[in-house]
Order: C-alpha cells, then structure tokens, then sequence
C-alpha cells in the first residue's frame, strides 16, 4: 500500500495495474492486458494511472477538511470557522532622538536606514527643541530582522538642513514578526497557527477562564506560549507571563512589566492592550472588566549543560545536541518548573548521530521560582 496524510488504503500503482489486468481480461475474452505490447495494455496503463491518481486526489482532499492536517489557504479555510486568523508579519517600532539646530521640523515619513540596511519612517512630524527630538518610528517592512537594541544607529536617507544625519534608538524597536506558519502536521504546539487552531478546538471560550487568556495572549503576533496564574497578584487579578520564541534567541519578550492599566512598555505592553486595554485604546476588550490583568515577561535563567563521553564528538553533532536541548526547553519549559534531568538526556540521545554520552550536569533536576523560566542559551552548551 502506497502511504497516505489520511487513513485512507491507498493501493500501490502496481496493485491497481494488477487488479485491472484481472479485470480487463474477464472483459475481454481471449485478450491479455499484461502483454508487453496492444491495446489492451496501453489501456490498462492510463486507467491504472488515473485511478491511482484518483486514490492521491481522494487522500489529499480528505487531509485538507481537517485542521490537523489541513496547509496554506484551506488551514486559513479550518480557522476561520473557529474564528481563528493567521497572525500576520509586524513591522518593528519604537523611539529615535534627533539632535540639531533649534527650531528644524523633522516631517512625518522622514525615511532612516539602519547599517544592514533596515529602513524606518518616522510616525509624526516634530520640531527640535533645545538641540533633541524623540519621535517614534516604524520599520518599513515587517519581520523580525526589523528589531534592534536600544543605542542603534539611524541615519537619515536624505539631509535635512539643521538636523545632524544620525539619529539614536532611545527604546529597543520591538514589534516585529514573521508571518506565522502552518506548523507541523497533527501538531498542537500553539507556536504556530496550526496549534492554536486546535487550542481554540479543545478550549471553548468561558467567562474570563485561565485558558481565554492564553488563547488571548496567544492571538497576538509573535507571542508562542503564554502562561496564566488567577489570583497571582492578589483577588481578581490574573497575572499573565509569555513568550515569543520565534522573534527573540531566547524568546524572552522586550519591555517593562504592564499592570492594571499602568502604562508598560514594548511587547508587555501590546499584549496587555489587546487583552486588557483601557476602551480608548481597543473597544473590544477581551478580559473581563472585574479582572486586573498582570502582563510580563519571565526572568530567564539559562540552563547549564555540561556533557561528556559524547561518541562521535564531532561539531555537527555537537550543534545537532544544542538544538535538540532548545527545542525541548521550547516544548517543556514554564515558569516555576521543573527541567528533568531525564529530559535532558532524552534531547541529547535523539540528536542525529548521537551515539552515546554522559550527562555531568545538572546532577538532578532543576526546579525554577514561579516567575523565572528555563532558557537555552548556547553558551553554556558544554562539552568535556
């Protein structure tokens, strides 16, 4: 049997080829399709295709009404039934200091570029008042190369008499995210769209219940998971940690803490707006109006791994071992957690090529404080 997305039996091109030979000649008395030459095993050739063909369209058809298995548009298809849309790439933004001459006008659309090349449009027009002017700008286009740390170099595509030609980042510029993949087939990892298809599937909304805020935080670009504690800053609070994996190599998010519509900043910030932002800012709300929401990032503590007696110890097995240790923190790490030492070793044993090996340390497992999570950091990737 040919294998198949779906549990379809889906026959071999031989076994069908096989099968109309059967046919054709109980059809066709004195004829013979498994000849080499004729006209019946030409037609036996075409018809076998097509049916094969046929059993391949069926396979793919069946997959594609499901999420689970479902790609591309007829994905966007299965979410938009549970009101679940594609996060879309977002463009980078945050705070440019100008200096210069008193009095010169910075215009709105004022166009920077970034030494690798990343151009910015300033947001609003200004003028410069006692030699600086801070204005927000936006990356041109979208992705996560458009952000950048705070004390970046910008300077101005085109002069403007009185101003000087390189403006300073005074705030990270965040904000900017690929365009979220499908991800894996069967996958309920909420990374990815896929995922948090199914999320929406296994969680139907309530009253403001832990798993609306996850799917809430979990709506907004670039965040991967989200963590939500009831209760965990005092009554009617709901305090909310998250992370973005796909944006920052440690997928800790940029920004100040936002609480209880006290003005945070950078991603904080924009996830607490959509989940619970003041209705000048989003008239839809998503959390209750009795719930104090807490928006933050975890602290991130990067797991040390030492290990020995790797065989064969060779770099690309080395580098195969450091991804294999990111993608399970990526799978298994929470905030107050625990890592496995068991978990460790499984993530060194799966990596391709990997032999065998000793685990030095950690020498038992590593339990986290209730705001502090586990993060793959390269660095401390060793091997002895």
């Amino acid at each position: 049997m040919t294998e198949t997305l779906t549990n379809l039996v889906r026959p071999t091109l031989e076994e069908v080829a096989r099968r109309l030979t059967q046919n054709i000649n109980a059809k066709v008395p004195g004829g013979d399709a498994a000849l080499p030459q004729g006209v019946l095993p030409g037609l036996r050739s075409g018809l076998a295709a097509a049916e094969h063909s046929l059993y391949g369209a069926i396979d793919v058809a069946t997959a594609q009404s499901t999420a689970l298995l479902a790609t591309g548009s007829n994905l966007d298809l299965q979410g938009a039934l549970w009101g679940v849309f594609r996060k879309a790439a977002t463009r980078a933004t945050g705070t440019i200091r100008f200096t210069g001459t008193d009095g010169t006008a910075i215009p709105s659309g004022a166009t920077l570029r970034r030494a690798d090349g990343q151009q910015y449009q300033t947001s609003a027009a200004g003028i410069i008042a006692s030699g600086i002017l801070d204005l927000t700008v936006q990356a041109v286009a979208p992705g996560i190369a458009s952000n950048g740390e705070t004390g970046i170099t910008l300077a101005l595509t085109s002069p403007i008499a009185g101003a000087d030609a390189d403006g300073l980042a005074q705030t990270p510029l965040t904000g900017g995210t690929e365009a979220e993949a499908d991800g894996p087939l069967k996958s309920t990892d909420t990374a990815f769209y896929r995922g948090r298809i199914l999320f929406r599937i296994q969680n139907p909304p309530g009253a403001g219940k832990p798993s609306d805020y996850e799917g809430w935080a979990l709506e907004v670009p670039g965040v991967t998971r989200a963590f939500i504690t009831p209760g965990g800053a005092g009554p009617q609070t709901v305090v909310i940690l998250f992370m973005m994996d796909q944006t920052y190599a440690n997928g800790i998010p940029v920004g100040t803490d936002a609480f209880n519509y006290i003005t945070g900043a950078g991603d904080q910030l924009t996830v607490f707006e959509y989940i619970a932002g003041t209705e000048a800012k989003d008239p839809e709300r998503r959390a209750p109006v009795w719930a104090k929401a807490f928006v933050g990032a975890p602290i991130p503590a990067p797991l040390t791994v030492t290990i020995s007696d790797l065989d064969p110890t060779t770099p690309e097995i080395q580098e195969a071992i450091r991804v294999s240790i990111a993608d399970m923190l990526s799978r298994r790490a929470e905030p107050g957690g625990v890592i496995w030492r068991s978990w460790i070793s499984e993530a060194i044993s799966v990596a391709a090529g990997e032999n065998r090996h000793t685990l030095a340390a950690p020498t038992a497992n590593v339990t986290h404080a209730a705001d502090t999570i586990p993060v793959f950091d390269a660095s401390v990737i060793t091997f002895v």
